[in-house]
């Protein structure tokens, strides 16, 4: 991480290793990290499904897969962003 604090497979893995241990909050601040090094990657929105499904927030999840599907079909829209699944 100190070499490269802006790689977003090392920061999605440290999310995972603090939602296995229940840590959702200090994951979920890593994941919104992530949002702003690449935004545009669908891959990353999965793995926050995942993140929000561990949580009980299955209808936030349902909109994250949404947007990973809409990424990697290049049809979303800024409605649909990171910053908005949770409003």
């Amino acid at each position: 991480m100190k070499v490269f604090p802006q790689d977003e497979n090392a920061l999605v893995r440290l999310a995972q290793c603090l939602d296995a241990t229940r840590q959702y909050q200090a994951a979920e601040e890593i994941y919104q990290e992530v949002f702003k090094v690449d935004p545009h990657l669908g891959t990353i929105y999965g793995y926050y499904a995942s993140h929000l499904q561990a949580e009980g927030k299955t209808v936030e999840a349902q909109a994250a897969t949404k947007v990973e599907y809409d990424l990697d079909h290049q049809e979303v829209d800024a409605e649909k962003r990171a910053d908005n699944i949770l409003q």
